[in-house]
């Protein structure tokens, strides 16, 4: 794991320095902290921090050198405020004398090794992952849950998280997951941890029965919430997700494979018509989200130089040329209007939000 903070291009080849941590037992505690810690100690220098994690499962963080990580910075005085943090004991010293002077330094040749060992150890644990995989999310919100892998493309992978009353659909990086298609079938629930495979040998009868129910979604329930990793922020209006024109977007590109802008837009009209999905302001809004979702996780996937949506339209063709006034084609009698007038965005305050809405979506176009 590599943590930088500003521009650490001007660290290259810099010696490190070894940081002793308290306890092993509270590594990712620790952790947290110093992420949290470093903006207010190193504010306008730039720090690289190398923390080499060989193990990580539910509730176990492993590092390859037990209670060291290591760090370089353009301020050394700043390194030194590190033991500020709540876990950390400082910069390993000459017979631990804690005296600035006589801090040890580690050559940057050294630490690439150990960091190149690392970094490719990291690239085997998810060598295996696949569509079909059982894995573990490591990181987020959705932490420690369980699911299965539907799809794995670009480094990513969407992962179905089946709940007993709702199945939620999780966009993260591979890196992100632990493979653990060695469970049987039969533990794959959500919870799956030691204690489920330690049921299942107690109760070599009775177990399967009680972990039966929690693999399927309830009959009653039918809900799919997408999510994406990291996610946002809490929105402060208490809505379901799912009834976004996002979340039916992303669906269709992402699990249906359906790439054809108008043929993911008739699909949204209809789910507008039938208030399946909440309406948004204007169909101005629906076009953009169609183009951006479909740049972002279809085109830029299957070639990563496409810089933005008209080098789609040229490079595979005018079908993938759209636009919102033929969005509102599909259905006239749709009581949701092109564009939001100017009067009508400046009565509600929303002038901004547009012009920021606007904006977004013009950076990747």
């Amino acid at each position: 794991m590599i943590i930088t903070y500003l521009d650490c291009s001007n660290l290259r080849n810099k010696d490190w320095h070894v940081i002793e941590l308290r306890s092993r037992r509270t590594l990712e505690p620790t952790l947290l902290r110093l992420g949290k810690a470093i903006p207010n100690i190193f504010r306008y220098d730039s720090v690289e921090l190398f923390v080499p994690v060989t193990r990580r499962d539910l509730d176990v963080f492993e590092l390859s050198t037990q209670d060291c990580i290591f760090g370089r910075s353009t301020n050394f005085q700043s390194l030194l405020r590190l033991k500020s943090v709540t876990g950390i004991v400082g910069l390993m010293t000459v017979a631990d004398s804690g005296r600035a002077s006589e801090v040890l330094t580690w050559p940057d040749a050294d630490a690439q090794k150990l960091i190149a060992t690392a970094e490719e150890g990291f690239r085997q644990r998810a060598l295996d992952i696949e569509a079909g995989s059982f894995v573990r999310i490591l990181n987020g919100q959705m932490r420690d849950l369980c699911g299965i892998v539907e799809i794995v493309a670009g480094g990513k992978a969407v992962v179905r998280i089946t709940l007993r009353t709702k199945s939620i659909l999780l966009e993260t990086p591979i890196c992100n997951l632990l493979n653990l298609d060695h469970v049987p079938k039969e533990q794959r629930a959500y919870y799956y941890c030691p204690l489920v495979d330690q049921l299942m040998k107690d109760n070599p009868e009775e177990g399967p029965n009680l972990i039966e129910e929690d693999l399927h979604l309830d009959d009653a329930a039918n809900s799919v919430e997408v999510a994406d990793e990291p996610l946002p922020e809490p929105e402060t209006k208490k809505r379901s997700r799912q009834r976004t024109v996002t979340a039916v977007v992303k669906r269709l590109v992402m699990l249906e494979n359906k790439h054809n802008p108008m043929d993911i837009a008739q699909v949204v009209v209809a789910a507008l018509r039938s208030g399946e999905i909440k309406a948004p302001k204007n169909l101005f809004i629906v076009y953009c989200i169609i183009k951006n979702l479909l740049l972002k996780e279809h085109f830029r996937k299957v070639d990563p130089s496409i810089r933005n949506y008209r080098e789609v339209i040229r490079r595979y063709g005018k079908q993938y040329k759209f636009s919102a006034q033929q969005i509102a084609g599909l259905d006239p009698d749709l009581d949701i209007p092109v564009q939001t007038s100017e009067r009508d965005i400046n009565r509600s305050g929303g002038k901004h939000r547009l012009a920021t809405l606007r904006h977004s979506f013009d950076q990747s176009v």
